[in-house]
């Protein structure tokens, strides 16, 4: 072959003299191949311009200059890295994956979703302690929403996918009926979260939300469906390093990589309908090790939280990180981030695939 593999020899090759037969088969078969050339390193031929936004994200912008939308999860990526989240909800840069053949991680996810779902639209499965029926229900509804995306007959890894969830399913029902007999009640599944102050206009939804029968207080709930446990605390706070302060945590030795869980329960306490005493914040962890499925409330020194100190440096940093992106502070691009999937589909560095490398971010001024 081209790049020196050995591959089976057309019958055309051989139809040559007697004479020649012999040393044509030794040259195709028993010598060596010769050396595949050397693979160029991948270069830059032309830097891309980060500043010519799409015409739709440019009036988009000016139509609403003073007031900044977006989502829970865009600040999250604001946090993670300004610059990428510029490229993604700014510039409406996304990665696709032309070679997906089965169900991927979000997928997944959105089938567990789906099925979870009922115990906020049917009452008396949102008050059943018996996980059987309540596991029996979810199936149910995940098998009928995978027959509606992928047909009655699909592939083996959408059938391995649907009998996994299934078993993650049953799990999160053991969870629920215990939930049940702790006399914790649902209040809304899937509720849209809204929260504004000043040019601050987060949105969002709460996967779940349940109020205490005897102490009235509210426990705002976020389903993780990832390979791995995740502890609240751990996925909303870094260790500080070089981080600005501007994103530093209550006492100052972390820093805020996320904000969900403690605006969830800024919302939750605003709420007149929910009647809260207190807030408390969960994760109801769904790993593949369903032995390992439990829900994982939001600890600190002081107890269960988020507490009002750690909810104010949340809003707090909300607030800063929506007066930056106004101001046009989108940089500079991270050194490492948890998930590239920007720079895995270019194959190269962000900074040098827009010639970033000595560019001067402007500096923000002041603070909010």
């Amino acid at each position: 072959g081209g790049r020196g593999e050995r591959q089976t020899a057309s019958g055309l090759l051989f139809r040559v003299p007697a004479a020649d037969l012999a040393a044509r088969a030794r040259r195709l078969f028993l010598d060596e191949a010769p050396p595949p050339p050397p693979t160029p390193a991948a270069t830059i031929g032309f830097t891309l311009d980060h500043t010519r936004t799409p015409a739709r994200a440019r009036a988009d912008a000016a139509a609403d200059s003073d007031v900044v939308s977006t989502s829970v999860s865009a600040l999250r990526d604001y946090l993670a890295c300004p610059f990428r989240y510029y490229l993604k909800h700014r510039a409406g840069l996304r990665s696709v994956n032309l070679e997906k053949d089965e169900p991927d991680a979000a997928d997944f996810g959105n089938l567990i979703h789906h099925a979870l779902k009922l115990l906020g639209t049917d009452r008396s499965l949102a008050r059943c302690d018996d996980p059987g029926r309540v596991a029996e229900a979810l199936e149910e509804s995940a098998r009928a929403e995978a027959r509606r995306l992928y047909g009655s007959n699909p592939g083996l890894p959408v059938r391995m996918a649907a009998d996994t969830v299934v078993l993650r399913l049953k799990a999160a029902a053991e969870l629920h009926a215990e939930s049940v007999r702790q006399g914790w009640e649902v209040l809304a599944v899937e509720h849209p979260f809204e929260l504004k102050k000043g040019a601050l206009h987060l949105w969002g939804r709460i996967d779940r939300v349940e109020r205490h029968a005897e102490s009235g207080v509210v426990r705002v709930v976020d389903f993780k469906t990832s390979d791995k446990p995740a502890d609240p605390l751990a996925a909303h706070w870094v260790k500080a390093g070089d981080e600005p302060d501007w994103r530093a945590t209550p006492g100052g030795t972390r820093r805020w990589k996320d904000l969900q869980l403690p605006l969830y329960a800024v919302h939750a306490g605003l709420n007149p309908e929910w009647r809260a005493t207190g807030v408390v914040a969960a994760y109801v962890n769904l790993p593949v090790a369903v032995t390992e499925s439990a829900v994982t409330e939001w600890r600190e020194e002081s107890g269960p939280g988020p507490s009002r100190e750690t909810c104010d440096s949340a809003l707090a940093c909300a607030v800063e990180a929506v007066r930056r992106i106004r101001a046009g502070i989108f940089g500079p691009p991270a050194e490492v981030v948890d998930y590239d999937d920007l720079a895995e589909a270019f194959g190269l560095p962000l900074e040098d695939l827009f010639g970033l490398r000595d560019h001067a971010w402007p500096a923000p001024e002041g603070r909010a």
